[in-house]
């Protein structure tokens, strides 16, 4: 039974049969002995030797998963905050998928609609708002728009600003005040 290491994932497998593992994607019996210690995302293999990541190599890997980071952060906050719906005529309306849908289906025959009011249930279903009129029912249309791409919009430059950061300090900086 050998050791194998995976050349570009690192895994590295014990007590295994080796002929399972074709050596153009594994090492076979690795020297490990330059890497004791280090974790293996700081792991740099060429053809079959692994070595330590240089400091500036492990500063490049460690500023793509500090980005990396960052970046799903920043998806979760937009999420969240879509979550939380829009405000109109002071009260909340959700901003699910399924709502979505009907704001813009709303909005799309707002002008043709004749039996007003309209009533449109509020995020919680415990009260609800009655729209009155095209002009109304066109308010309410943008501010839900409003309330869904606003989170998206700023989320996407606050991204921005992630992606063309070149240091950890720089990332860091990128603080998400939605």
């Amino acid at each position: 039974m050998a050791t194998v290491l995976h050349k570009t994932t690192k895994q590295l497998l014990k007590s295994v049969h080796t002929p399972n593992y074709p050596s153009s994607d594994w090492i076979h019996n690795p020297d490990m002995s330059s890497v004791a210690g280090v974790p293996s995302k700081y792991w740099k293999v060429t053809g079959d030797v692994i070595t330590e990541m240089s400091a500036a190599e492990k500063d490049t890997a460690e500023l793509a998963n500090v980005k990396a980071a960052k970046i799903v952060e920043i998806d979760a906050k937009t999420t969240s905050l879509i979550a939380l719906g829009f405000a109109y005529a002071s009260k909340q309306f959700s901003l699910s998928a399924e709502a979505r849908d009907s704001v813009m289906g709303l909005m799309t025959i707002y002008i043709s609609y004749s039996p007003w009011p309209l009533p449109w249930n509020t995020i919680d279903d415990l009260d609800k708002y009655e729209i009155v009129d095209s002009d109304d029912a066109l308010a309410f249309c943008q501010a839900g728009y409003a309330g869904w791409t606003a989170p998206k919009l700023l989320g996407t430059a606050l991204k921005d600003d992630v992606r063309v950061a070149t240091t950890i300090a720089a990332v860091d900086a990128v603080v998400d005040n939605r």
